[in-house]
């Protein structure tokens, strides 16, 4: 199983090295204050998400060398933020898989109820975040971490010194009028990496892709994208995120993955995402190119608040 994998801890205050495109339209002080707006409403998507539930459909396809799809899997789930037990600043995505192809899952209601009982006698954080992960995933192609949970991950603490900001235009979504801002990782940080599909998971590493590649050489990963952001709330309507490698021979950068995240406004006061796209390429470092590998969709609906936080240590035997 391939692993597609996104982590982050906790979302803090952010600081900021910001760049003006038009000087005349938006000032540097302006695009920081703009930018600092919005990542209070990222922190603020991520404490109001983790009380919500969701119906999530995750289709997955394999892909050939020309885009065309050569495996495909849809997989419906009950998304869920669940708070470690033993770890009050670690939350986790789990999915209850309710259907594989349109076909519904036999006694999933039991599965789940097992599965948190046991998940109550997981021996540490490190058992629990492995049990997640095992059943979250066992229907899945690959596996996809961290996207829907968390929100503006570019705007976070942990890039202050490695981002820069750029105001590019107004433009308008569903009739609201949005700032367009572009960022891009100007610095290397042990926080983005690319590694090889065989290698195993780096501990606490924020963004972390796993691409087949057929030489191990330095990758030099940068992030770079662009953000839609509601100009009156600042809450985050869209973004574009592309993590890119550049090993030595190449003459720039090539995509290894790209992102589209669309939000939604609802009943909770954030914008709730609405489809999150995840494309991962093959980098052919002797040919200096990349091919398609795998897509995957994500949609969600049906969002409540059940008004319980989810642990295992809730669950009764």
């Amino acid at each position: 199983m391939k692993l597609i994998r996104f982590h982050i801890y906790i979302i803090l205050s952010v600081a900021f090295i910001v760049v003006p495109i038009n000087a005349q339209s938006k000032t540097e002080t302006d695009v920081l204050e703009v930018i600092k707006k919005a990542a209070e409403r990222s922190k603020e998507y991520v404490a109001s998400f983790r009380n919500l539930i969701s119906e999530e459909l995750r289709t997955f396809e394999v892909l050939r060398e020309d885009g065309s799809v050569r495996r495909r899997r849809t997989v419906g789930s009950t998304f869920i933020v669940y708070q470690l037990s033993s770890d009050d600043d670690r939350m986790m995505e789990y999915r209850h898989i309710t259907s594989v192809d349109g076909k519904p899952i036999g006694k999933a209601d039991v599965r789940a109820k097992d599965f948190f009982e046991k998940l109550s006698r997981a021996a540490s954080s490190k058992d629990e975040i492995e049990q997640i992960r095992k059943e979250s995933f066992r229907r899945d192609e690959f596996e996809i971490e961290g996207y829907t949970l968390f929100q503006g991950i570019p705007l976070a603490e942990n890039f202050r010194e490695i981002m820069e900001f750029k105001f590019l235009k107004h433009d308008e979504i569903e009739g609201k009028p949005v700032l367009v801002v572009f960022y891009q990782q100007i610095n290397p940080s042990e926080n983005v990496r690319i590694y090889d599909t065989q290698d195993k998971r780096a501990k606490d590493v924020l963004v972390d892709v796993a691409v087949d590649t057929d030489t191990r050489v330095p990758l030099n990963p940068r992030l770079r994208g662009t953000l839609w952001i509601d100009a009156a709330t600042h809450h985050i309507l869209r973004e574009i995120r592309e993590m890119t490698a550049q090993p030595n021979g190449f003459p720039a950068p090539v995509i290894v993955t790209r992102s589209d995240f669309t939000y939604s406004e609802s009943e909770f006061a954030i914008f709730t995402p609405a489809k999150i796209m995840v494309e991962v390429f093959t980098l052919q470092i002797k040919k200096k190119r990349v091919i398609p590998d795998v897509r995957a969709n994500m949609e969600y609906t049906r969002f409540t608040n059940p008004d319980v936080e989810v642990r295992s240590g809730d669950v009764k035997n």
